[in-house]
């Protein structure tokens, strides 16, 4: 075990930091069924799928740990608010214990942050106690200023964790992203480290917790795991001087 600030990782400990999702194109129902035996394995915090799949998902991870989540206009965020705090609603009532919902890009190249605060502050009123929210801002579509800005919206409207990616774009979080959000958060909401599946190593995962991130979202989170004792035995082999 060690400590990154001031947490306490173990293997029991970082699965709980851990989301686990399968959203590919030719993602099937056996294949929603093996990533939701293996967040139950490894007792990870949630599994991630599809909309199509929130029935699938609520049923086999019912009576665990693991917290089933879907997305909500993934991955551009480009709807009617009115139309997504419906789906919303209907996703809370079927048993969805966690969105991964974008904010428009265009609302925050336009500026619109009245619009996007009060949208966000309208989505977390239906989830508050019964879901999560994770908005994601596309940090590689964003300036520093703009990930700030956004982030300080996230944390007035309340909402559960600041996303950074759907994993559809050319690369995931920079540390100077993390820090940027970190720095310009409030209240309760955290900081979900999310990218590609195959930008995930147990040392980058790490890394982001270094930085900041309170959550980080992979499909290769069994692996991210199944390394931290490799991990630590080479860390141990730092001296600092």
């Amino acid at each position: 075990m060690f400590k990154i600030n001031g947490d306490v990782f173990s293997k029991e400990t970082l699965a709980r930091k851990l989301d686990i999702s399968i959203a590919r194109l030719d993602t099937t129902e056996a294949d929603v069924l093996a990533t939701c035996e293996t967040a139950i394995k490894y007792n990870l915090h949630g599994c991630a799928s599809e909309p199509i799949f929130i029935d699938l998902l609520v049923e086999a991870t019912k009576g665990t740990n693991v917290i089933p989540i879907s997305g909500i206009a993934m991955p551009r965020g480009g709807d009617d608010p009115k139309h997504l705090l419906m789906i919303a609603e209907d996703y809370v009532k079927r048993g969805i214990k966690g969105f991964d919902t974008p904010l428009d890009i265009c609302m925050i190249k336009d500026k619109k942050w009245d619009r996007a605060l009060r949208y966000l502050r309208d989505l977390q009123s239906i989830c508050e106690g019964a879901c999560l929210t994770n908005v994601v801002c596309e940090v590689d579509q964003l300036t520093q200023e703009e990930i700030a800005t956004a982030a300080k919206i996230m944390g007035e409207a309340g909402v559960d964790n600041y996303k950074t990616s759907t994993g559809s774009t050319k690369r995931g979080p920079l540390p100077q992203d993390i820090m940027t959000i970190k720095a310009n958060l409030s209240g309760k909401t955290g900081i979900m480290a999310a990218s590609t599946g195959s930008f995930w190593t147990t040392q980058i995962c790490m890394a982001f917790f270094v930085y900041g991130a309170t959550v980080c979202s992979t499909r290769n989170a069994a692996a991210v795991i199944d390394g931290l004792d490799d991990f630590e035995a080479h860390y141990r082999m730092l001296e600092f001087v």
